[in-house]
């Protein structure tokens, strides 16, 4: 009876992975880009590869495609973030920059 319990929650997890994947693969690529209003002030777009170059962070948490509910959007439905441009550039350069020379 034990194993087939693990057994039945470990064919679960499977199917919600999938399900998760398959949304995934749906609404969100790599290659997509994002538009981005910074402090409401800069309006920018950058790859989500390029949001998402450190898998573990907050960062690509946000742009990551499964928590677009979660972000709030201008009426451009651009992303808004709030941050004074000039500091969240240098974040956005950083990255930029790390994947250019294969972090």
């Amino acid at each position: 009876n034990q194993i087939k319990k693990q057994k039945d929650e470990l064919n679960y997890e499977k199917q919600m992975l999938e399900k998760e994947k398959l949304i995934m693969s749906n609404n969100s690529s790599e290659n997509d880009l994002i538009s981005l209003n910074i402090g409401g002030e800069l309006k920018i777009m950058v790859s989500r590869s390029t949001l998402c170059l450190y898998e573990h962070t907050k960062f690509c948490w946000l742009f990551n495609g499964r928590n677009n509910d979660k972000l709030i959007y201008d009426k451009d439905n651009n992303i808004f973030i709030d941050l004074p441009p000039q500091l969240f550039m240098i974040l956005i350069n950083h990255l930029r920059t790390q994947k250019f020379v294969g972090k």
